[in-house]
This record gives structure tokens, C-alpha cells and sequence, in this order.
């Protein structure tokens, strides 16, 4: 019954994800943009690259099938500090129900800290409050070799006096044909939009601001004579462009794993927009449990990206 459940929902999610589509076109709307840089220090610090990894609360966000895989548990954060005073927040908790199915449920977090409003006469008016928070829930179980998983996200959205939320939703699988080698897809904010209202003489007028849906695909291969895991995904952001990201682990030691990546934006775009990554991983033990500090860092166009973060495995 669970399986039946789990494969149902997945289809009609992806039954929808043409309304999506048409819905997205219709309103033009890039809404969540911040989210689409990449969340979590250890997804930032692999470039992105984990469509085919996905097993904690951050990369679950990048495909639910990772929730099958949460182990006896883990609570992870992390604080990603960018230019222009922008910062994204994410906590996070997964965990097996059994021996084949886990959850998860993480917060986003995401803002920018003092914007400046002006009037028309460009005068200062004051400071601006700009965060989005997002409560995100997962469900993933594996059959066999593979692993399907749904995520279902609710959106809110704070921008001076104005507020707004909304709901959308994930899907995604992963496969293991052979030892060491993976595939994954995903499929992500599948009719998501978020709701505003706005005062006009005529009444009040909602207007719909679409989050454009994201088609992932990836590969990954562990190498364990090296101890390194190579991964490379494919994303195309609808109406935003093409993503290719490529990432590099390597466990130096039991308690050390360094991490390195390259990622392109617009693809398909006469200039290419490239952002190299690269991050850090220094464990502890405390008898039965680990804890982790992670570290990563990247250069966007507008400045470098620092991320901390911290795990914790039961």
C-alpha cells in the first residue's frame, strides 16, 4: 500500500507539472530565486552536484528520494553569508521510519538586511524587511536499488508591508544499477506560486507570482581505491536558463573530507557565467554519534559566498 501511495503521488505530480509550465510562462514570474543558489554548506561546497547523493535534510531539498536514507538520524544547519547583505538560513532533521522508508523536514530561511525604500522625489522613506521562509517536508522509500521520494513545500514571503505564501512540490528517484555508481532525477516547485494582493481603486486585485519549475538530472561514481566521489548534474530552471554543475569529493582521513566543484549558468547563453566551489568537512566522534563541521566557499559575480554549517548524526 505504501508503495502503491508513494508511486501515485508521484505521478500526479508530474501530471501537473504541465499546468505548471503553462502557468509559469503566463506570468513571467522568477519567484525564489535565493533558494536556487543552493542551500546547505555541503551542497555549496560540491557545486550543487548532488541530484544522485541526496541523504540529508539539506540535499533532500535537492531530491526527495534522499529521504530513504536518513539513517538512524541527523539534525543539520547551516548559515550562508552573501554579498549585498543576502543570507540563507537551513535547519534540518531526517531519519528512517524503518529499514526502506525515512522522512525529513528542514526551514529555510532566506533575506536581504537593510534595504534603503525611497519616495518618488528620492527621498529615504526607511528600511525594508526582505525574507522568505520555507517549511519543507519529505517522504522517500526505497524498492530494491531504487529510491522515489515527495517533498511538499510551504512558502511565505515578507517584503515591507506586503506578505504572501503559497505551496509547491517535489518529486524524485535515484538508482543504484551497480555498486558505486548513481543516477538520479528530480523535478522541482511543481505548481508553486505565491499570491499577492494589491489595493487598487477598482478593489483589491490578486496577482500571481509563479515559481518556475526545475528539471534535474545526475550522475555520480565513488571511486574507493581513492576514496573520492566525482557528480554531475544537469538543470534547466524554466524561463531562467541551463545549470551544469560538477563536483569532488575526497576522504583525506577518517575525521577530514575536502570538497571542490564548478558549476555553469546559462549554458546555452553567450556568456557563460562559471562559479568554482570548494569546501571542507572535519568530524568528531562522541561514542555512538558524529558531529561535523562544514566549511565552503564560493565566488559569484558579485562577491564571495563564505557557508558554515554543522551535523549531526545519532
Amino acid at each position: 500500500m505504501r508503495r502503491r501511495l508513494l508511486l501515485l503521488a508521484i505521478f500526479a505530480l508530474a501530471a501537473a507539472a504541465a499546468s505548471s509550465a503553462n502557468a509559469a510562462k503566463s506570468s513571467g514570474g522568477h519567484a525564489g530565486a535565493l533558494y536556487r543558489f543552493g542551500l546547505g554548506t555541503r551542497t555549496l561546497g560540491f557545486a550543487g552536484a548532488v541530484v544522485s547523493l541526496a541523504h540529508d535534510p539539506t540535499t533532500v531539498l535537492v531530491n526527495p528520494a534522499g529521504a530513504a536514507f536518513g539513517g538512524r538520524g541527523a539534525l543539520i544547519g547551516s548559515h550562508t553569508s552573501m554579498a549585498l547583505d543576502r543570507s540563507i538560513n537551513v535547519l534540518g532533521f531526517g531519519r528512517q521510519l524503518d529499514p526502506r522508508a525515512g522522512f525529513s523536514i528542514a526551514w529555510v530561511n532566506a533575506g536581504v538586511d537593510g534595504l534603503v525604500g525611497y519616495d518618488g522625489n528620492g527621498n529615504v522613506t526607511g528600511t525594508l524587511d526582505d525574507s522568505e521562509n520555507t517549511i519543507a517536508m519529505s517522504f522517500g522509500s526505497r524498492f530494491g536499488r531504487v529510491a522515489a521520494g515527495v517533498t511538499a513545500k510551504w512558502y511565505r514571503y515578507h517584503l515591507s508591508t506586503r506578505s504572501s505564501s503559497g505551496w509547491a512540490f517535489d518529486a524524485g528517484f535515484m538508482a543504484e544499477p551497480f555498486s558505486g555508481f548513481r543516477v538520479g532525477a528530480a523535478i522541482r516547485d511543481l505548481v508553486g506560486k505565491l499570491v499577492w494582493t494589491t489595493n487598487r481603486e477598482e478593489g483589491q486585485i490578486p496577482i500571481e507570482d509563479a515559481f518556475p519549475t526545475t528539471l534535474a538530472a545526475g550522475v555520480s561514481y565513488q571511486i574507493l581505491p581513492l576514496r573520492t566521489s566525482v557528480a554531475a548534474d544537469y538543470e534547466r530552471v524554466q524561463e531562467e536558463g541551463e545549470y551544469l554543475h560538477f563536483g569532488v569529493s575526497w576522504q583525506v582521513v577518517r575525521q577530514l573530507r575536502l570538497r571542490a566543484g564548478y558549476r555553469w549558468l546559462g549554458v546555452r547563453a553567450s556568456a557563460h557565467k562559471a562559479t568554482p566551489t570548494a569546501g571542507a568537512t572535519l568530524t568528531t566522534g562522541f561514542g555512538d554519534s558524529q558531529v561535523g563541521f562544514d566549511y565552503a566557499v564560493l565566488n559569484e559575480p558579485l562577491g564571495l559566498v563564505h557557508s558554515l554549517g554543522v551535523k549531526f548524526d545519532f
